[in-house]
C-alpha cells in the first residue's frame, strides 16, 4: 500500500498497484473514484455498489450495514441491513420504500410513535381468504360488548395538546377510551378482567392493544391502543343486528 500523488492538490491511496482512494483537490474524497463530485463518493460497478459499515464497541452492540447495490438483479437500491441478525430492515428502491422483509418489521413502537402519518389514500390491509382461518360470526356475548362500545364513543382532546394549546386551541377528536373497550369486553366474559393495578391479561381479540416497556432508569411505563379499523367492523356488525331485528319486528 503506497501514497502517491495523482494530481496536483490530490493525494491518492493505492493497494495491489491499483487506486483505492483519492482526496482531491477542495477536500472531495472518492473510493471506487478518481473524480468525486461531493464531500464523500463511494462508487463501484459490482452488485454491491457501496457499503458503508457501522459497528458499536459496546458489549452486545449490533453491526449495521448501510448499502447501496442491486435488487432483483435490475433496480438499483439503497439498504439499510442489520448484520448481527443477518437482516435487511430497509429498502429504497426506485419508486418505493419497503420494509426488508415482508410482514416482519413495525413502523414504531408503543414507546416510540409517529405524530401523524400523511396519505394520499387510506390505508391497504392485505385480507386475502386464503391466508385465513375462518371463526364465525360475532357472537351474542360479543354484539352485546359492541353495542356497550358504540355507546361510549365521544369527543375528546388530547392532555398533550392541552398542555400546548389550552382547552380553546386543543383539536377534538372522536373515538373510544380503550381501558373503557377492555372493560367492556371483560364485563361480557369476553376477556380477563383488568388487574388491580388496571394491567390487563391475555386477550384473543386483535383490536385490544397494550405494550409495555422500561426506560433506561427501570421503571416501566404502559400504553393501551386500539385497531381502529377492526373495531369499527366490530361496531358495524352489532349496528346490522340491530336494524335486523328492527326490520323483523315492524
Amino acid at each position: 500500500m503506497r501514497l502517491f500523488r495523482p494530481a496536483p492538490d490530490s493525494i491518492g491511496l493505492a493497494a495491489g498497484g491499483v487506486e483505492r482512494m483519492r482526496i482531491a483537490s477542495g477536500g472531495l474524497v472518492g473510493i471506487g473514484t478518481a473524480n468525486p463530485a461531493t464531500r464523500l463518493e463511494i462508487a463501484g460497478t459490482d452488485q454491491i455498489v457501496a457499503r458503508l459499515r457501522i459497528r458499536n464497541s459496546a458489549a452486545g452492540g449490533r453491526v449495521y450495514d448501510l448499502v447501496s447495490g442491486i435488487h432483483n438483479a435490475s433496480q438499483s437500491c439503497f439498504s439499510v441491513y442489520d448484520a448481527t441478525a443477518d437482516t435487511t430492515l430497509l429498502v429504497v428502491d426506485g419508486t418505493f420504500v419497503r420494509p426488508g422483509g415482508d410482514n416482519a418489521q413495525s413502523l414504531g413502537v408503543g414507546f416510540n410513535r409517529w405524530s401523524v402519518i400523511f396519505s394520499a389514500t387510506g390505508v391497504i390491509n392485505t385480507s386475502d381468504t386464503r391466508d385465513k382461518t375462518w371463526r364465525s360470526a360475532a357472537s351474542g356475548a360479543e354484539l352485546r360488548a359492541a353495542s356497550r362500545i358504540a355507546a361510549e364513543l365521544g369527543f375528546f382532546q388530547w392532555n398533550d395538546a392541552i398542555a400546548k394549546k389550552g382547552p380553546d386551541g386543543a383539536r377534538l377528536h372522536f373515538g373510544v377510551r380503550a381501558q373503557a373497550v377492555w372493560t367492556i369486553m371483560a364485563d361480557e366474559g369476553l376477556i380477563a378482567p383488568l388487574d388491580p393495578a388496571g394491567r390487563p391479561g391475555d386477550t384473543p381479540y386483535a383490536f385490544l392493544c397494550w405494550d409495555a416497556w422500561a426506560d433506561e432508569g427501570g421503571a416501566v411505563h404502559d400504553r393501551f391502543g386500539i385497531r381502529p379499523d377492526q373495531l369499527a367492523l366490530f361496531l358495524i356488525a352489532a349496528q346490522e343486528r340491530r336494524l335486523a331485528a328492527l326490520e323483523t319486528a315492524s
